[in-house]
Parts: C-alpha cells; sequence; structure tokens
C-alpha cells in the first residue's frame, strides 16, 4: 500500500474522523487507523467523527436493513450532516481511491426521498478504481 493517500502516521491520542459499518465488508484502501469500526447505534450519533457509507453500483451497501440492522439507502439518521461515501464495484471488489464527502443537506433528501438522486457509483465523476 505505498503512496497510499489514506494513511496517516500513528500518534498518540490520535482522534479518528471516520466510523464505518461494523458488519458490512471492511474498506481496502482506507487506513484502519482513521476509522472505528461501529454498531447502527453509534454511526448515527453526533460525536465529531464523520460517518462511512459504502456505494455500491446498485446503490447503498446493504440496500436492505436485516438482522436488525439499519437501512442507510435513504440517509435516515444521518440528516443535516457531513457524510463520507466509498465506492465500490460489488462484484469485482474495485475500490475507489478517494471518500466523497456531501452533507446531507434539506436539498440531497429530498432528492434522494422523492427518487430523483440515486446514491451510486455515478456520484463519482470519473472511473478511478484500483486493481485489486
Amino acid at each position: 500500500m505505498k503512496n497510499n493517500p489514506f494513511r496517516l502516521p500513528k500518534k498518540e491520542g490520535f482522534q479518528k474522523r471516520y466510523k464505518y459499518l461494523d458488519y458490512i465488508p471492511k474498506p481496502i484502501h482506507l487506513d484502519p487507523m482513521i476509522y472505528d469500526l461501529v454498531g447502527d447505534k453509534e454511526f448515527c450519533q453526533r460525536d465529531g467523527r464523520i460517518p462511512l457509507l459504502l456505494i455500491t453500483e446498485y446503490g447503498v451497501f446493504p440496500a436492505i436493513g436485516k438482522n436488525n440492522h439499519k437501512n442507510y439507502a435513504q440517509l435516515h439518521g444521518l440528516e443535516n450532516r457531513w457524510v463520507g461515501y466509498l465506492g465500490r464495484i460489488y462484484l469485482t471488489n474495485r475500490e475507489k481511491y478517494t471518500i466523497l464527502l456531501a452533507e446531507t443537506n434539506r436539498a440531497l433528501l429530498e432528492q434522494v426521498w422523492s427518487g430523483t438522486q440515486d446514491l451510486n457509483l455515478t456520484l463519482w465523476p470519473t472511473l478511478c478504481f484500483s486493481d485489486n
């Protein structure tokens, strides 16, 4: 993982910037030093860390809330805050090198809820995937 833009130096007392759901596939390119693995309750809490969602060609993964987990396809629980999106092609496991940050403001939420904005890989303007 040389030249990885997501790798940060290890520091004592370093607060992680992101949080990621502990029951979905882990990021390929993100250094685990910058994110915590959390459950649904902590994922939705406002605590200074940015929640990261996994986006595939089919939308937010997982698309259906199963086993008492939340369905984040409609961004419920993540309103009016910054959210990070990781892009991954589900079938080939190729992942974007970048995190797309977006504020879940009222305009975006209305577009998602009405179906005029899809949360899928079309959010990224170029195909800059890794070859894993």
